[in-house]
């Protein structure tokens, strides 16, 4: 079962600053390594620490660390999983850009 709604941004997130590019994401598509899209790590004031959002393989960042952002469209996707008796969660949140709002 897939869940997919808009983020209220300022709500869930707050304050954003840019912390680091992460990994790439890929897929096999007939044989060939098709990139989907990069994650991106950023600081986040409401959720406590460093959230990852992915951004598409289109968006080209040019930040620097502690950067002011602002994030464009994000979309959070829930995946659930049943594990016996138990489940798990896996969020994904998916985001067509991210602004620069200007330095530390």
């Amino acid at each position: 079962m897939e869940l997919k709604y808009l983020v209220p941004k300022a709500e869930t997130f707050g304050e954003l600053e840019f912390a680091g590019v992460g990994e790439k994401i890929t897929r096999r598509v007939n044989g060939k390594q098709i990139l989907k899209g990069t994650k991106v790590k950023l600081f986040s004031m409401k959720q406590v620490g460093e959230i990852e959002v992915v951004i598409p393989p289109t968006v080209t960042l040019n930040l620097n660390y502690e950067d002011k952002v602002q994030l464009v469209n994000p979309v959070l996707t829930a995946v659930g999983r049943a594990q016996g008796d138990r489940g798990t969660i896996d969020w994904t949140c998916n985001v067509d850009n991210i602004i620069y709002l200007g330095g530390k």
